[in-house]
């Protein structure tokens, strides 16, 4: 299987072990972002978060990261990996982990919860990093 549609195929049909995403009528987004600004806020909303939330919601990405909740990456295809802002912003991890490359399609750089990989750590670990800008919205053609 090296085929795209064949991975798409396995993406389609594999089902998570984890509630890694809320899905709501209003909204999708993972159970780390949506339970912090709930506490804090009495009701979810999108970004952008106030400095509370914003610190809520790290606060609730590390213990999901640490506990295992929330993985920062898995293995999709033999030798592709998809991570998550703190994988992708962990150069010790990356490497002691294979990477090698890393294509980071996660936000614009105007906002403010875009994952910002540091380019010069990554290529102290022999790490080649590529920034694509694309907003992360899923209205946003690809």
């Amino acid at each position: 299987m090296t085929r795209l549609e064949d991975l798409v195929s396995i993406l389609e049909s594999t089902t998570s072990p984890k509630e890694l995403l809320i899905v709501h009528s209003k909204f999708v987004a993972p159970p780390y972002m949506v339970h912090p600004v709930v506490k804090v806020s009495g009701t979810y909303h999108a970004p952008p978060y106030n400095t509370e939330e914003q610190y809520a919601i790290n606060q609730a990405k590390r213990v999901a990261d640490v506990t295992g909740d929330q993985t920062r990456m898995d293995e999709v295809f033999n030798n592709l990996l998809i991570g998550n802002q703190f994988a992708a912003e962990d150069s010790p991890f990356l490497a002691l982990n294979g990477v090698t490359h890393v294509v980071n399609t996660a936000g614009t750089f105007s906002e403010p919860d875009c994952v910002r990989p540091n380019e010069f750590h990554l290529k102290q670990f022999g790490i080649e990093l590529l920034n694509l800008e694309i907003n992360d919205k899923s209205d946003v053609s690809i």
